[in-house]
């Protein structure tokens, strides 16, 4: 499924902000299953662990965790009322909360850390493009338009001497980036895992669009809103510690989670163990949201600028 574009995620955003602020809020009993929407990535795999290991059972919450095949409508529905929690990209959250929408950080997904990548700007093996500049009015594949991907490849072509304003970004899904590649649709293309394991031996390494936002920052947040916070906060408290159980049992046990990823993801189990796994966030801090938000305003990705702290519960 195909994520909305960004025109109608900022349209759909502000007008359920619009009538949330006019209608009462569908609040869920705190006796009632709790709704979290989440994706079946690693990014969002710490509220599948948190329902399986029955971390959230141990937090004393019920929390009935559905895994979406798009993250793009996970925003729109927690604040239309659909879910109470869920998890988004930082780009996302922040054009969200720059458009008024009521939302309200509490705990992170996993890091980027640039001494171990797991996501890069990838070429043809007999690609004539060696560097930043060789892209210079080519063409990048990335998986979503306008998000974190095209951001980050946009500033790692002007750190190295491109020019990002040259380049035109199409919008490829990951199992035909290399198609696309290969048959010289597209001169670059920017994968993530598990995409990028399965072509690491087939095509050559151009770049690490990521480190040149940060050399560590966060690539999503878990979120509700702040009429939903101020209701139950001793949910939102709980519901964040098992969040967090959740980060440091994955950080000990890579072998259990990738079965269960293998698992949501439709992978043989032995692919997921030798890619290039992420290392989960025990803690959110504003310093690993803040880097994406400032490039995102400088990009023009944001119509403001965003205050990590202030989006951060």
């Amino acid at each position: 499924m195909r994520a909305p574009s960004r025109a109608a995620f900022i349209r759909d955003v502000a007008a359920l902000t619009a009538a949330s602020t006019t209608a009462a809020p569908r609040l869920a009993a705190a006796a009632s299953p709790i709704r979290f929407l989440t994706v079946g990535s690693e990014s969002g795999a710490a509220a599948v662990y948190a329902s399986e290991r029955d971390f959230f059972k141990g937090a004393g919450v019920d929390v009935n965790v559905s895994i979406m095949s798009s993250g793009g409508s996970v925003i729109p529905a927690v604040i239309g009322g659909s879910a109470e929690f869920g998890v988004s990209n930082p780009i996302s959250l922040a054009t969200a909360f720059s458009h008024g929408a009521p939302l309200v950080c509490f705990a992170a997904t996993v890091y980027y850390r640039s001494t171990a990548p797991n996501s890069l700007l990838m070429v043809a093996k007999d690609s004539p493009v060696q560097s930043a500049r060789d892209l210079n009015g080519k063409t990048v594949a990335v998986n979503g338009l306008r998000n974190t991907p095209q951001l980050s490849t946009q500033v790692w072509l002007d750190k190295n001497g491109a020019d990002s304003k040259s380049v035109k970004f199409t919008e490829v899904p990951f199992p035909e980036m290399g198609l696309a590649l290969t048959s010289g649709r597209v001169d670059a293309a920017f994968f993530s895992e598990p995409a990028l394991s399965l072509v690491r031996d087939s095509l050559r390494v151009l770049g690490d669009p990521y480190g040149a936002i940060a050399p560590q920052f966060i690539t999503g947040s878990y979120f509700t809103t702040r009429t939903y916070a101020a209701a139950q906060p001793t949910i939102v408290a709980n519901v964040g510690r098992a969040l967090r159980q959740a980060a440091t049992w994955a950080n000990g046990h890579p072998n259990d989670t990738a079965a269960i990823l293998a698992r949501i993801q439709k992978l043989d189990e032995d692919r997921v163990r030798t890619m290039a796994r992420s290392i989960y966030a025990e803690q959110l801090s504003p310093n690993d949201l803040q880097p994406v938000f400032d490039v995102a305003f400088k990009y023009g990705y944001l119509p403001s600028q965003v205050s990590a702290k202030a989006m951060i519960l």
